[in-house]
């Protein structure tokens, strides 16, 4: 089925108004025309941007379910949700598409974070990344005050979101994967070119999604509802929670000394930031 022309949508939608509200019997036939007209291919498009998605084929049921959602809420949530008949065919297609958005950010996370580390992993020279097989790798990490008060401020912090989402990655990754030397010094490069290999593709969205999972198992790593509320606030704008980390990276100047150059930049610059709140007595 094609798009449908503007003409033919707005029959479509003043037959959507009569059979969604007939008393006889409501019918659904010309909201899933519409809905297959413009959603499905939306869909299917936006679920390209996401990895996760794209791996998972994930296109068809996000499809059905925002459809199924269409049709239980379409009365409640639009024609009639201020009591009286809200007959604006611009309107609703700015509703539906709002709902389709929704549901493939909302996927996007669910499917960035479900076994993330059970997957494999490599590292810059493509060999697999042994993952710890235990529930909560965390358990053994030191708990400190001051720890927490660091990772707490970090998500405070009004640096971009791709810079603190790098230093908490490769924190995470830190504990998570064999990425010590013999001597059981932290290989700096090793650790870069990880975050580099794991979380280049991935968008900014399902990356917070591994971080939030990851936070249930991390007693330091606390996000409250008013830190959370703001930063899906910051990924709800224009571009930005749909943007790949790596075209972020790649956007920066200093870029050009290659992904490890880079993800060490940003952590430095968080790290620098620390320092500083330490040494004013802020942590």
């Amino acid at each position: 089925m094609g798009k449908m022309t503007r003409d033919e949508y707005c029959r479509e939608f003043a037959l959507m108004v009569q059979e969604v509200t007939c008393r006889s019997g409501a019918k659904y036939d010309a909201l899933c025309r519409i809905a297959e007209s413009f959603l499905k291919p939306y869909i299917y498009s936006r679920c390209l941007k996401y990895p996760s998605l794209r791996f998972a084929n994930a296109g068809d049921d996000i499809y059905h379910d925002v459809l199924i959602c269409l049709i239980k809420s379409c009365i409640d949530k639009f024609l009639y949700r201020n009591g009286t008949l809200n007959y604006d065919p611009d309107g609703f297609l700015r509703w539906i598409y709002t709902v389709a958005r929704n549901a493939v950010v909302d996927a996007a996370r669910a499917f960035a974070s479900k076994g993330f580390f059970e997957r494999e992993m490599v590292n810059e020279d493509g060999e697999p990344i042994d993952i710890p097989s235990n529930d909560n790798p965390f358990a053994s990490v030191e708990i400190n005050e001051t720890l927490h008060e660091c990772f707490r401020a970090v998500l405070t912090f009004d640096s971009s979101l791709h810079i603190i989402f790098t230093w908490i990655v490769r924190a995470i990754l830190l504990i998570r994967c064999d990425v010590t030397s013999d001597a059981g010094e932290v290989v700096e490069n090793k650790v870069n070119a990880l975050v580099v290999n794991t979380f280049s593709d991935l968008t900014m969205s399902e990356i917070y999604a591994i971080i939030c999972l990851e936070a249930k198992k991390i007693p330091w790593l606390n996000i409250s509802e008013a830190e959370n509320s703001r930063i899906l606030g910051l990924l709800e704008e224009p571009y930005r929670g749909e943007r790949p980390l790596g075209d972020v990276k790649y956007s920066e100047f200093f870029m050009k000394k290659g992904g490890k150059a880079t993800v060490s930049d940003w952590v430095n610059r968080v790290n620098m930031r620390i320092i500083k709140a330490v040494n004013a007595g802020s942590i």
